[in-house]
């Protein structure tokens, strides 16, 4: 008994010091950093202010979102397809009730800090204490959580909720219980429309209950994930003609992943594989090919018999998806490359392009926060390693989002922000490995000193 109430005390006091870090890091940034607005921030602000003024979501169409400014005329204002719902209405909400932009940033910044308690209170219960500590710290201080936060953009609010659903989904196979599946199937399709990335986990943990004969389970999870994605796809069909979730999609596939296949194409493979983390030789030659193939798409439609002056964004956004597909198949191996060089952004040089936007010479960066990547990467890979042996359920819930995370993310749009909306389940895992990796050198330490004779 006195040993578990030493243990309450010690986690409260780790509580207490995850709340300390977090509030002068987050309360700092806060404080200084007084630009609340990202290039993507108005896209979320607009919708919202409709909202307020008029009840309605919408949005001025534009021809592609994705391109430099007035590359192509500004259309009417009519439904928005291209942001989901959940975001402008929390803004929509504050801002209605009398708050600011600067007041859903500060919640925002609490929020992050609340993801950490959690983190930690709750880890501790199925992972040894000190790796909740240490996921819970590694989330709260990471520079892309605390700049993030302090933007109106939608991955903080996204990280709680993919957290959140993936922690029900975990307790639905530990428990064998349809309830925590029908909550976990709501929450990220809650996480679905605010940051539509989320679309498609689901179907990757679906085929894993599958895969585990958990079928019971399965279905109460698919139904329950499918329901408000499905109703906002059926929202956008009888707004707009198309049945997307998001057709920001579009751009992605064409502006992005086919842009970048073309960019690297003519390029030698350590150019290709490295091109993101290049300052010259690929954003501006892939920047300048946005317009021609969004021009190469409409010129799609227009053969089809579409004009293409009177199409909305989504249905736009349909030939988008066509033509970047064609173009990543006719060129697998130079997608391949950028691939690699995203998921090379994503993970190792994460940190460094952080510092590096701060000021920070990239070489000097790299030099410092690499190492630290690095590290975090094969300790998330050894936490997944054990938690294999100790919790079969929880490193196959953390296995399955991980990895499709990284693969929805890989891609040449990839920014520091991305790795936020996964970053509980990514620091989770590092925890574990962390702790593992820490307590064998300190057991190797302990048997050198003993087998150290004495002088």
């Amino acid at each position: 008994m006195a040993a578990m109430h030493r243990f309450v005390a010690r986690a409260w006091w780790q509580t207490a010091l995850i709340v300390a870090i977090g509030l002068l890091l987050h309360g700092r940034t806060f404080l200084s950093e007084r630009n609340l607005l990202s290039p993507d921030s108005p896209s979320y602000v607009e919708p919202a202010g409709h909202l307020l003024r008029e009840g309605t979501f919408v949005a001025r169409d534009c021809v592609a979102f994705s391109v430099p400014p007035n590359s192509f005329p500004d259309g009417p204002v009519m439904a928005d397809t291209i942001r989901t719902p959940v975001y402008p209405l929390v803004i929509a909400g504050i801002l209605g009730a009398g708050g600011s932009l600067r007041l859903l940033v500060a919640l925002q910044h609490l929020l992050a800090i609340g993801v950490a308690v959690a983190m930690h209170r709750l880890l501790g219960r199925v992972i040894p204490n000190v790796a909740a500590f240490a996921a819970a710290v590694m989330f709260v201080v990471h520079p892309a959580v605390v700049d993030t936060a302090n933007l109106v953009l939608t991955e903080t609010l996204a990280s709680a909720l993919v957290a959140a659903a993936a922690a029900c989904f975990y307790l639905s196979q530990r428990r064998s219980a349809a309830d925590w599946a029908v909550a976990s199937g709501l929450l990220f399709g809650v996480a679905t429309l605010t940051r539509p990335i989320v679309l498609y986990g689901p179907i990757v943990l679906a085929v894993l209950l599958f895969a585990r004969r958990r079928p019971r389970i399965a279905l109460a999870f698919v139904v329950a994930a499918a329901l408000l994605p499905g109703a906002w796809a059926w929202r956008n069909y009888r707004a707009a003609g198309v049945a997307t979730v998001s057709s920001i999609e579009g751009e992605d596939i064409l502006l992005y992943r086919a842009g970048g296949a073309l960019t690297v194409s003519t390029k030698d493979v350590s150019s290709a594989v490295f091109a993101l983390q290049k300052n010259f030789g690929y954003y501006g030659e892939a920047l300048h090919r946005r317009v021609p193939l969004i021009n190469q798409a409409l010129d799609d439609a227009r053969a089809a018999g579409w004009n293409v002056d009177r199409m909305n964004h989504a249905q736009r956004a349909r030939f988008y998806t066509r033509r970047g597909l064609a173009i990543v198949a006719a060129h697998p191996v130079a997608y391949g490359e950028v691939v690699v060089s995203a998921l090379i952004a994503l993970f190792v040089d994460d940190l460094s392009s952080i510092a590096a936007a701060k000021g920070a010479h990239i070489d000097t960066a790299r030099l410092f926060w690499m190492p630290i990547s690095l590290l975090l990467v094969v300790s998330a890979v050894a936490g997944l390693a054990r938690l294999f042996r100790t919790d079969r359920d929880l490193a196959w819930t953390l296995l399955a989002l991980l990895g499709y995370f990284t693969v929805a993310s890989a891609g040449p749009g990839v920014g520091t922000r991305f790795v936020v909306t996964f970053l509980p389940l990514y620091a989770a895992a590092a925890g574990v490995g962390l702790a593992a990796i820490a307590g064998r050198i300190a057991v190797s330490i302990a048997r050198r000193a003993q087998n150290t004779p004495a002088t």
